[in-house]
């Protein structure tokens, strides 16, 4: 139930962020983000062989409008202000200095190297799977498409997890981002390490 559903995520999410640490928050983060590894089982269930595969990947339609729409799409997803924020505050909270740059520039590349991978492997479970069942209308429809090659029960139980996953990683990286942010505009505290009490501005966003 939807009602249930957004009780449960958004008492959560209060939890988390009343009661721990920026470390502990980032914790819960990353744990809620593995579950994305499930979509390379889709994938790889549905994948058609590297060569499809990498002949598709090469063959780009330069005249097709589609395939720009598509590209902007990609780009409109990656380069996003809101992203850099969080980095920004996130570094500040880490308590990184200049002796920390080229690990967090590392770190940064694996994170980059990961999302492309999961977002490849959507691609692929999609085109391999989506095509067949016509126009969706729904996630319900989006994951009977996708989980078509892994079984009803099993499927069911793989996308859930991806798509929880993903939105509840979502969720915790935007709400931190808008809270830090009202935090620096207003010069008020804003950090996981203050109480509700020391810095209601950021608790209250």
């Amino acid at each position: 139930p939807v009602g249930a559903t957004m009780a449960l995520a958004f008492f959560g999410l209060m939890a988390m962020v009343v009661t721990g640490s920026y470390r502990s928050v980032e914790r819960v983060a990353l744990f809620f983000g593995l579950f994305e590894i499930a979509f390379l089982a889709m994938a790889w269930r549905a994948a058609p062989g590297i060569q499809p595969i990498v002949a598709e990947a090469l063959r780009a339609p330069p005249r097709d409008p589609g395939f720009y729409t598509l590209l902007a799409a990609n780009l409109g997803t990656s380069v996003i202000p809101w992203a850099l924020l969080y980095q920004q505050a996130a570094t500040v909270h880490k308590g990184l200095g200049p002796a920390h740059l080229m690990a967090a520039r590392v770190e940064t590349l694996v994170g980059v190297v990961v999302c492309q991978v999961i977002t490849s492997a959507l691609l692929i479970a999609a085109g391999a799977t989506v095509s067949a069942h016509g126009a969706l209308h729904s996630v319900a429809d989006i994951e009977s498409a996708f989980t078509v090659t892994l079984g009803a029960a099993f499927g069911h139980v793989v996308f859930v997890l991806g798509l929880t996953g993903s939105a509840l990683t979502a969720t915790i990286v935007v709400c931190l981002t808008l809270a830090w942010s009202v935090g620096e505009a207003f010069g008020v505290g804003s950090s996981l390490d203050h109480s509700p009490a020391q810095a209601p501005w950021f608790y209250g966003a």
